[in-house]
């Protein structure tokens, strides 16, 4: 595939529906999230919609499931879904709109000094079948590391992917939620960033807050309530259209801020979308273990062994319990599960826990469904997603500082035969390293061993140099 083959992504249009909030989904306001450091943050939760129409939609109802869906199910309603195209806008100008649930990460008390250029806001985005509150390890060793530095950071917000963590129950009963869409990852971020990503706050007296929509209702009884994020003037609406007909924002920067995009694995693969789309909305990029596909790994001789392990994969995600009688039980036998989460540090798993789990009828259940995780695996033959986000690979402008973090030698998503393909994409300008001794979960494994890459790269260290 050839980067002339690309095709072109679903512009951000204004839904003409809007999106409803269940009142049975609590969103939480958080104090002192990171408590091993000497800094107060806080954390707040709000939630904007994502990015409408979606990439592809079902021609047709979303048919009802089975308890425990088959690999052929699954697969059905991935190559059954067609791309949204002004051809076809009949299939999907009523589809409902998805919202995204985001945490803000903001000192408790704010830095009196004014900043003379913007400082920068980092953007995180999750990997596959976790949820937001498994980055906080890292951020928090990350502003351990910065020490006096950190003041760069103006805040930190972390997006659930619209079909899984808090944003899977909150579009539970959506349709088309099944469809999964890689460059959707990248339009949610991109969405999020143009239309949603408020100013930066500092000069905000108390009890103004402009990331608020005025009159918006609570979405839980707790107090303070997290609310619907206020739509942004945005001064160049081209931006909108995803085209590459150059829009662009000036300075590289959006509102006040900086922006660094963080992205793991499937966050990392939206996050490089995003990127190569409108490279202006972004200051610097950290890409951490990315899925893409190099097109080694589709070949005649590689394609059978790949295939046959992407459906025991989906095999293991549709075997694996998600379902306990109560929250301590489904504590304790995640905490056990010594296979999967063995590797994991503690102090991260114990977050996956407490906040990846939620009550319902049938007892307690993970809030990213094993559909949502497997469905990502089901692709449509050939998987032309995953090989676009090769392609885009060495699309990244060459003022745009990024880092590629990958995990150790054969042991991350992508095979190690096909690692030399995915070197020799990337971008001359671009870093990349290897975190030692982690697998593609580095941001579960070593939360502290890659907060000291990122440091490097905010700091423009150039230590964060290849090491692979």
């Amino acid at each position: 595939m050839q980067v002339d083959q690309l095709r072109p992504m679903v512009p951000l249009l204004d839904c003409p529906r809007v999106a409803t909030l269940p009142s049975h989904v609590d969103l939480l306001d958080r104090a002192d999230v990171f408590p091993h450091i000497s800094e107060q943050w806080n954390s707040d939760c709000f939630v904007f919609p994502a990015a409408w129409p979606r990439t592809r939609i079902l021609p047709y109802p979303e048919p009802k499931r089975t308890a425990t869906p088959s690999f052929e199910e699954i697969s059905k309603v991935q190559t059954d879904a067609v791309y949204c195209t002004p051809e076809n806008r009949q299939l999907w100008e009523n589809s409902e709109p998805l919202l995204v649930v985001v945490n803000r990460y903001r000192r408790a008390k704010p830095a009196h000094s004014q900043p003379r250029t913007p400082r920068t806001t980092m953007v995180t985005m999750h990997a596959n079948g976790l949820h937001k509150e498994t980055f906080e390890p890292t951020l928090a060793h990350l502003i351990k590391t910065l020490g006096t530095d950190a003041q760069e950071i103006e805040e930190i917000w972390s997006l659930d992917l619209a079909h899984q963590g808090v944003s899977g129950l909150v579009n539970a009963s959506k349709s088309n939620l099944e469809v999964h869409s890689w460059p959707d990852q990248g339009r949610d971020l991109l969405n999020f960033l143009l239309l949603y990503l408020p100013p930066a706050t500092r000069n905000v007296i108390a009890g103004e807050d402009p990331s608020l929509s005025h009159g918006a209702s609570a979405l839980s009884s707790g107090s303070p309530a997290p609310r619907m994020l206020a739509r942004q003037h945005l001064e160049d609406s081209a931006l909108l259209r995803l085209d590459g007909s150059g829009a662009q924002l000036s300075g590289q920067q959006i509102r006040g801020r900086k922006i660094l995009g963080l992205g793991h694995s499937v966050g990392g693969s939206g996050a490089l979308i995003a990127a190569t789309t409108l490279p202006s909305v972004f200051s610097s990029i950290v890409l951490i273990d990315p899925v893409v596909g190099p097109p080694s790994m589709f070949s005649p001789e590689a394609l059978p062994a790949n295939r046959k392990a992407w459906v025991a994969r989906v095999s293991q995600t549709l075997a694996r319990r998600d379902h306990w009688p109560s929250k301590d039980e489904a504590a304790k036998a995640l905490i056990k599960n010594k296979m999967f989460f063995g590797r994991w540090a503690p102090e991260t798993l114990d977050l996956y826990v407490r906040f990846g789990l939620t009550g319902g009828d049938r007892g307690t259940r993970l809030t990213s469904t094993k559909v949502s995780e497997a469905g990502i695996f089901c692709l449509p033959d050939p998987p032309l997603d995953t090989m676009e986000i090769f392609t885009r690979m060495p699309l990244v402008p060459a003022d745009l500082p990024y880092h590629y973090i990958f995990a150790d030698r054969h042991m991350g998503v992508v095979p190690e035969s096909a690692m030399k393909d995915i070197l020799s994409q990337i971008s001359r300008h671009a870093t990349s390293t290897r975190i030692k001794g982690a697998s593609h979960l580095v941001v579960q494994e070593k939360p502290e061993a890659l907060a000291v890459e990122i440091a490097r790269l905010i700091l423009g260290d150039g230590a964060a140099t290849s090491r692979l």
